[in-house]
């Protein structure tokens, strides 16, 4: 006698249940769950998921940062190139930095963001990540001891630095139409925003210092050249 076994239905969630379950979900679990599913992300979704998708390969220190009322933004002139095809090439030789702001509570720890992130190499001598797919980036603000300095006072997270090496400078702050030109992109925020030359201030070619717009609040960064940083770090 032939037996015929019956397969259980694959229950489906019309999209917009799933989309109301997923808002709670953060930005890369949701984007991978939904890719799963062999479903679009969300608009929202999608600049945010391509640039810190390349960066981190799940979202666990990026939801500790966030619930440590912290905020995580990346800047670099070529942010907008990390994102201009869905695959994980075309970022040879992009080169921003990742800075921590404010926020009140204990920051999650160095070894949990090394683990959270894609393949890479860290060299200590001028805090800097190397991916195997091609780009750097910079995480002076991230390191070891300077973590350990806003533990004891964050008030330093307010102006936070990022010191980097003159020829970096120039990856950092591009030219653009004969004026400075760089971008920033916040974690959760959906686009890639410019900073043109009104909200960037130069000291001397040897520290710039920015003015990013998240929402309502307006944060200083500043970035300064490693040999200046030094010479007045001494």
């Amino acid at each position: 006698m032939q037996r015929y076994i019956s397969k259980a239905p694959t229950m489906k969630f019309p999209r917009e249940v799933l989309d109301r379950i997923l808002f709670f979900v953060p930005p890369l679990s949701r984007v991978g769950i939904l890719s799963s599913l062999d479903m679009e992300p969300w608009e929202s979704d999608r600049q945010q998921s391509l640039l810190w998708s390349r960066i981190f390969k799940n979202d666990r220190w990026l939801e500790e940062v966030a619930d440590a009322h912290a905020r995580l933004v990346l800047i670099g002139s070529k942010l907008s190139q990390m994102i201009s095809n869905t695959k994980h090439g075309g970022c040879e030789n992009q080169y921003m930095a990742l800075v921590l702001l404010d926020g009140t509570g204990e920051i999650p720890t160095w070894e949990l963001f090394r683990s959270c992130l894609n393949e890479h190499t860290y060299d200590t001598s001028s805090n800097e990540i190397r991916f195997t797919s091609g780009f750097t980036l910079n995480v002076h603000n991230l390191s070891e001891p300077y973590l350990t300095s806003l533990r004891k006072d964050p008030e330093l997270r307010r102006s936070p630095t990022i010191i980097i090496s003159p020829e970096r400078m120039r990856e950092i702050v591009s030219c653009h139409r004969g004026k400075p030109f760089t971008q920033y992109a916040f974690y959760r925020d959906r686009y890639i925003q410019d900073i043109d030359s009104s909200r960037i201030t130069d000291v001397r070619g040897v520290v710039w210092i920015f003015k990013l717009r998240d929402h309502d609040v307006t944060s200083t960064v500043l970035v300064m050249s490693l040999h200046y940083g030094l010479r007045h770090l001494m």
